[in-house]
């Protein structure tokens, strides 16, 4: 066990190096430009992970047991954190659409990350405690679905769907770790969530903005090349300009043509050429409405139906812009990268450079071998995690699950959105991303994960029976 712990501690250190080395080059321009300081985010991080330090030798000294042994301190930290969840949602500062942060000053705290960290210690306890009482529906599986919905519906409301899901993903992980729960109790409460989780995704435009442009880039390809779809939508362009340049242009021919053409521009993927042809097909209605000395209802119709098709466009532009400039800094990067402090995109290309695409940066900047390494050493965290699980008690086990499966979900959801894997989604890479409370709740968990495996083959063994072997 002690091999795990070690490779585990070493996983953690190569990311938390990796994290300040990149986050020295990217957080550069965002820091000068906001704060004057080049080394403003670094400098903060360095705090952070001066506070986190000391949480982190809490959490591994301080024996998980009395978790269970102590119920009261279990309910204490579940309700401060449903209060911090309602506390932000009531005073937090709205930022580009979301309340996640309580802050006072320079320092901000993010209680969604906490709720994290609260939801499987509570919910590992409850499932401990109950055991065979799970196979119940009211006297165990609701209790323990209401630990994890309570803050999942608070977190959703913020809205932070990314935090949403990888609270319930552990949550309902730990259900099936719980064999005693019954797998219709945990589908009920999956299908209820995905129907929150998804009626609230519906009802939010700027993330179905989001997704839709990603469903566009990934999935709606056309066998037909780019290059015949543009010269097909150039010529449909120039033969309704033809018909509007006649003499006498008939209302009728023109509308027909500007539909035509309006259909086949919509299939341009490329924003600037498809934009263009946009506007060249809106000034030729307005041409042909000035020479009338009047604009038809079919023109007017046409022109509000051509405003939303280009709001639609400049909306996916927008929704796409971060994962767009983001594989161009993959892409840039190569093999070996372009070198330190030499990325290009995080010069007011990538908003979000140095926190939830960082990892964009650090491949621009190191190449594959960063992004392979950066991986690997996540791989590595999570095996170590799921070799402590599988070691331990009960109650060790279902927390070192969860923990582990906190950072590694975490990281391989940041990941997927970085390379364009996933719709766009504001959630930070663990020991890498700027964030103090990310940062925080990474360290803790592994403190968690140290003070598990420490105790493996401590716990003292239950007496024999006197009347069998057993």
């Amino acid at each position: 066990m002690y091999r795990v712990l070690w490779a585990l501690g070493i996983s953690v250190l190569v990311l938390l190096l990796a994290g300040f080395v990149v986050l020295a080059s990217a957080g550069g321009e965002n820091g000068v430009r906001f704060y004057k300081s080049e080394y403003y985010f670094l400098g903060r991080q360095a705090i952070w992970l001066a506070v986190s330090l000391p949480l982190m030798y809490v959490a591994i000294r301080f024996d998980y047991h009395k978790w269970s042994k102590l119920p009261w301190l279990t309910i204490a930290a579940y309700l401060v954190v449903l209060v911090l969840l309602v506390a932000v949602l009531i005073y937090g500062r709205e930022t580009k659409g979301s309340r996640r942060w309580l802050g006072y000053g320079m320092i901000r705290l993010q209680p969604s990350e906490l709720a994290k960290l609260v939801v499987v210690i509570a919910t590992s306890v409850y499932l401990d405690c109950k055991g065979r009482r799970l196979d119940k529906f009211v006297k165990g599986a609701l209790g323990a679905a209401l630990i994890v919905g309570l803050p999942v519906a608070l977190v959703l409301k913020e809205p932070d769907f990314g935090a949403t899901f990888v609270i319930g993903a552990a949550g309902v992980s730990l259900f099936l770790l719980a064999k005693e729960m019954r797998l219709v109790h945990i589908g009920l409460f999956v299908c209820a969530g995905a129907l929150l989780f998804g009626t609230l995704l519906a009802l939010n435009p700027n993330r179905m903005n989001r997704i839709s442009s990603w469903v566009r880039s990934s999935f709606q390809t056309s066998d037909i090349p780019e290059v015949e779809i543009e010269k097909s939508a150039a010529d449909s362009v120039a033969e309704l300009k033809r018909i509007a340049d006649s003499p006498q242009p008939a209302v009728a021919a023109v509308a027909t043509r500007a539909r035509t053409a309006m259909k086949a521009v919509r299939d341009v993927q490329d924003y600037k050429k498809g934009r263009a042809m946009e506007e060249g097909i809106e000034a030729v209605l307005k041409g042909v409405a000035m020479r009338l000395q009047a604009e038809p209802p079919s023109f007017a119709a046409l022109r509000n139906d051509l405003r939303q098709q280009i709001r639609s466009r400049d909306r996916e532009k927008a929704a796409a812009h971060q994962r767009d400039h983001s594989l161009v800094a993959i892409k840039r990067g190569g093999l070996t990268g372009v070198g330190f402090y030499e990325s290009k995109q995080k010069r007011k290309f990538l908003p979000e450079a140095h926190t939830d695409f960082i990892f964009a940066i650090g491949a621009e900047e190191w190449g594959l071998g960063f992004s392979l390494g950066l991986l690997f050493a996540f791989t590595v965290f999570f095996a170590c995690g799921m070799i402590i699980a599988a070691r331990a008690d009960s109650l060790g086990r279902m927390l070192a699950y969860g923990m582990s499966l906190l950072v590694y979900s975490q990281a391989l959801i940041n990941l997927w959105v970085v390379t364009g894997c996933a719709p766009t989604k504001g959630i930070a890479l663990p020991f890498i991303s700027y964030g103090g409370t990310n940062l925080l709740t990474a360290m803790i968990a592994v403190g968690f994960l140290f003070n598990v495996g420490r105790q493996i083959g401590l716990q003292p063994s239950r007496p024999k029976s006197r009347i069998s072997n057993v």
